[in-house]
């Protein structure tokens, strides 16, 4: 008897919506710290700044109140906000946005050769055998600027797998950006990729040109986001949030920090108090 062939777009959707209603059922409460929810009603409002200052890490700024991540995942929470209004649960769309990326891992794993059995069970492991399960599900401003930023990134590299547009590839990139700003480190893999599927020098240019001229779109917006803010091109924002705290007596970068760096890294160990939220993802404050 034949087998049934079931479409891509089938299998896409079948993980997605698995991986939300796993997402969903092991969700915690909102989060209290939902700068994107504030930052995509200013938004709305035309604004930059925010109107609840209660949050941790603000910027406090010439009389504004300034979140200081990257604002890509306000982008994303505008609908949401605009429909329900700064209640909205920042987590739905953090679980929402998780589910995709399983997905999406899933067909990166096919297109670089994994069988079938091998791709679903390394999608599971990625889904809910990592840190994306559990940032995910709290969904706090720390958490889905990470999940934003692991969908883009993973689409980048799907979209470069099947060579397809490297300005989208780019401008994807650049977005994912927009949520982590690490993450624009990534680009050389994408320039390496340029340089393999070329032989010569021409073609290499020019895709490598389209590449990082969409990439750079994301960039300069951001630029010029922190230039209305701040009054300059630089993020300066962490750099106001430390200037009387006691945890920064050097300033942001310094190398008398690396002492306790170290320390933390290799010899603390967890916290109880974190141990044990870990271990109950229902019950988290």
């Amino acid at each position: 008897m034949a087998s049934v062939k079931i479409p891509t777009i089938i299998w896409f959707l079948l993980i997605s919506i698995l991986a939300f209603s796993i997402y969903l059922l092991t969700k915690g409460p909102p989060p209290g710290q939902d700068h994107y929810v504030w930052l995509a009603s200013a938004f709305l409002h035309g604004k930059l700044g925010i109107s609840n200052s209660g949050l941790e890490e603000l910027v406090n700024w010439h009389g504004n109140y300034y979140v200081v991540y990257p604002p890509g995942p306000a982008v994303l929470l505008m609908p949401f906000v605009a429909v329900f209004g700064t209640s909205f649960d920042e987590s739905l769309l953090s679980i929402i946005l998780a589910s995709i990326s399983v997905s999406v891992t899933w067909l990166m794993l096919r297109k670089v050769g994994a069988n079938k059995n091998k791709a679903l069970w390394l999608t599971v492991l990625f889904g809910f055998g990592t840190c994306l399960w559990f940032i995910a599900s709290v969904g706090s401003s720390w958490y889905i600027a990470e999940v934003v930023a692991v969908l883009f990134l993973t689409s980048a590299i799907v979209l470069t797998l099947y060579q397809k547009s490297y300005a989208l590839i780019g401008l994807l990139l650049g977005l994912a950006t927009l949520a982590r700003l690490t993450v624009v480190l990534a680009f050389p893999f994408f320039l390496f990729i340029v340089y393999e599927r070329n032989s010569t020098w021409k073609p290499r240019f020019k895709q490598a040109a389209v590449f990082l001229i969409a990439l750079a779109i994301p960039l300069i917006l951001y630029v010029a986001y922190n230039m209305v803010r701040y009054g300059t091109v630089l993020d300066i924002g962490y750099n106001i949030i430390i200037k009387n705290d006691p945890n920064y007596p050097y300033g942001l970068y310094s190398i008398y920090y690396l002492p306790k760096h170290i320390y933390a890294i290799f010899f603390q160990g967890p916290f109880v108090y974190l141990l044990f939220h870990t271990l109950n993802p229902i019950g988290w404050d």
